[in-house]
Parts: C-alpha cells; sequence; structure tokens
C-alpha cells in the first residue's frame, strides 16, 4: 500500500502523525537527544485535543510515549503489552527497555497483557491488568490428547 492508499483508508476524524527521531531507541540518552524533535508533536497532540480528554494507548515503551502520558496526565491510559519487549534486545538495551517499560506500567491506569506468562509478570507490579487472550498462548490450547479425542487433529509434530 502506497502512502496515498494508506491516506484513502484512514477515517476522516482520525489523523496520523509521524514522530521524528534518531533510531538509537532504546539506549539510555535517547529521550535527551530526540526530545528536540518531539517538542513540536507533543504540541500539535495538545492543539488537536484542546480541552479534550485523551484516552492514551501505548503499543510499545518508549521515551516518546512516557513524554506524551507526562504533557497530558490522562485520567484514562493503557499499555497495550504484546510481548515481552526486553527479551528483542541484549546488553545495556535490554536493562534499558526493561527500566523503559517498568516506568510506563507504572504510568498508565491499566495494563492489557496478551498471554498467560504477561499476565503473570504485570500482575505483580500493577493492580489493574486486564487479559486479553493471544491465539497463540499455550495455557490456552487444549491438550493434545482432547484434539486427538475430537478429531480435530489432522497433522503430527516430527
Amino acid at each position: 500500500m502506497n502512502s496515498q492508499q494508506a491516506r484513502v483508508s484512514v477515517p476522516q476524524w482520525l489523523k496520523i502523525l509521524t514522530p521524528r527521531a534518531f533510531p538509537i531507541e532504546p539506549l539510555p540518552g535517547s529521550g535527551w537527544l530526540n526530545r528536540g524533535l518531539w517538542a513540536p508533536l507533543i504540541s500539535e497532540i495538545k492543539d488537536q485535543f484542546g480541552t479534550q480528554e485523551p484516552l492514551i494507548v501505548v503499543g510499545k515503551p518508549s521515551v516518546l510515549a512516557l513524554k506524551v502520558l507526562q504533557a497530558f496526565k490522562p485520567k484514562h491510559s493503557i499499555y497495550d503489552a504484546m510481548d515481552d519487549f526486553p527479551a528483542f534486545y541484549t546488553g545495556v538495551s535490554r536493562v534499558a527497555m526493561a527500566n523503559r517499560e517498568r516506568q510506563l506500567v507504572q504510568a498508565v491506569e491499566k495494563v492489557w497483557v496478551s498471554s498467560t506468562a504477561l499476565k503473570s509478570r504485570w500482575s505483580q507490579e500493577k493492580a489493574s491488568v486486564c487479559f486479553v487472550p493471544n491465539a497463540l498462548d499455550d495455557a490456552l490450547l487444549l491438550p493434545p490428547a482432547t484434539l486427538a479425542r475430537s478429531g480435530r487433529e489432522k497433522f503430527s509434530a516430527m
């Protein structure tokens, strides 16, 4: 899909803003370096909302997400924890991402999780954790014997 097609399929009430940033996150100091690039974006978001109360939903831990939450201090905010984000990084970046994610969990009103492992992890730090099942969560699958008895097992693992 090209950018023209993307603009056509976006509802009229929705405005998509693309943040500018140096691609160095989650390294420590990335927020300091990018803050000048984000200031106009945060101002534009404030202008768009005016006096309306925003609902802020964050899909990935980032300094920008924390800055937006800090700028608005919304009554309602959600972190949609779809993955174990620190697991995608190594070394200093992994530690930085883990810290950023922990800060985000503390900053939002609610945390949505997509697996039982994430629910277990974040329930220890946040009272308001909502489990939104992921279809590939092993804990939600029927045991293999149940599948075989039901006749739904079409192939076997090697």
